[in-house]
């Protein structure tokens, strides 16, 4: 290859790989929110708050990362990126789940020889459940947060192998058929590795596909007003009384009335999108440390997963809204530690292999 055509190689593989920044500023304020939502949940206002961001948080990821996801074009190039997301998203939650077995495993060795416990985490793996599962009359506890990565993994492989074998027209159809199925499944057996989860979601990737194809830059103010607007009155619909927690919850796998929590769930995820837009475009410079969130938001997602390790250093009784502020606040802090470590580390391992 000459020098010319290497250098239009890299040039190509550099635009390639730019970011879209509204992207990560949604993403970027997605995850605070994923944070603020999993602290809040008391009285009146807690319970309003905890409510509006569940309605939409997860789906926003959902949308949002096949909308930037480039379906496969052929069986070997669906193998390559099945792979590719084995490695990046379901083995640091297996990875992650390890080390909190290690710890747990650290402060008692007790459970090193107990049967019953590794049976135990045993199951947990295997259901992927980011709530407590009951089979066969044994109560599998929860996974946690892990459930979204192989949720992530399974329902983009699957509906990338749609991709493959529909059409578009009936891609749409598919993806519904899927997700009822999901439900249903949710409904009387949660399903391994949250299978049944991965299949209700299947409308969100189908939407966030065709949203490549929409013109969301165009009037953002407008659109941002709008989507709120159906987002909140949606939400009053299946989320009228704080008291009962009837909005869209997939870890628990509660899709009150369906479909309209799903048009809520797409309706804050859109809201959001524009708001990032008309964001990045008037305050740019000032909107960088969120963007930069955002294209780090799978590393914040595994801290807050660790994170009740030092639950003691962000918690405060009885202040819901103060702990929220400081476990946010300590959980960047973190994230910035370790994107330090990462990168000296980095730098070290290239200089070693030159």
């Amino acid at each position: 290859m000459q020098r010319g055509e290497k250098i239009l190689k890299y040039l190509l593989e550099i635009m390639g790989k730019r970011r879209i920044e509204w992207v990560d500023c949604a993403k970027g304020i997605g995850i605070i929110l994923v944070i603020i939502g999993h602290t809040v949940n008391n009285g009146k206002y807690g319970s309003s708050l905890r409510g509006m961001i569940f309605s939409f948080h997860m789906p926003l990821f959902f949308i949002l990362s096949c909308m930037t996801f480039k379906c496969s074009e052929n069986i070997e190039q669906y193998r390559k990126k099945t792979i590719h997301a084995l490695k990046h998203l379901a083995m640091p939650a297996i990875g992650v789940f390890a080390l909190v077995i290690i710890i747990e495993c650290r402060r008692n060795v007790n459970l090193i020889f107990d049967l019953n416990y590794w049976k135990q985490e045993m199951y947990c793996l295997l259901f992927a459940s980011g709530a407590e599962v009951e089979f066969n009359g044994f109560k599998v506890r929860g996974i946690g947060i892990p459930w979204f990565f192989f949720v992530l993994f399974i329902g983009r492989t699957i509906f990338d192998y749609l991709h493959l074998c529909f059409e578009e027209k009936q891609l749409g159809i598919i993806s519904i058929i899927s997700c009822m199925i999901g439900i249903f499944f949710g409904s009387i057996q949660w399903l391994p590795f949250s299978l049944d989860i991965a299949l209700a979601v299947m409308p969100f990737f189908y939407f966030g596909y065709k949203l490549k194809k929409m013109k969301v830059e165009e009037q953002a103010f407008k659109k941002t007003f709008t989507w709120g607007i159906v987002w909140i009155s949606t939400l009053y619909i299946t989320f009228p009384d704080y008291n009962n927690w009837t909005y869209l919850e997939l870890a628990m796998r509660r899709y009150n009335l369906f479909p309209i929590c799903y048009l809520t769930a797409i309706a804050g995820t859109m809201m959001t999108i524009e708001f990032s837009l008309l964001i990045c475009n008037k305050l740019g410079r000032i909107m960088k440390p969120i963007m930069y969130i955002g294209r780090n938001s799978l590393y914040l997602l595994c801290i807050h997963i660790m994170e009740y390790n030092w639950y003691k250093i962000w918690y405060i009784e009885n202040h819901q809204f103060y702990s929220a502020i400081k476990r946010t606040i300590v959980d960047l802090l973190i994230l910035i530690v370790f994107m330090c470590v990462k990168s000296i580390i980095k730098s070290i391992w290239e200089k070693v292999n030159l």
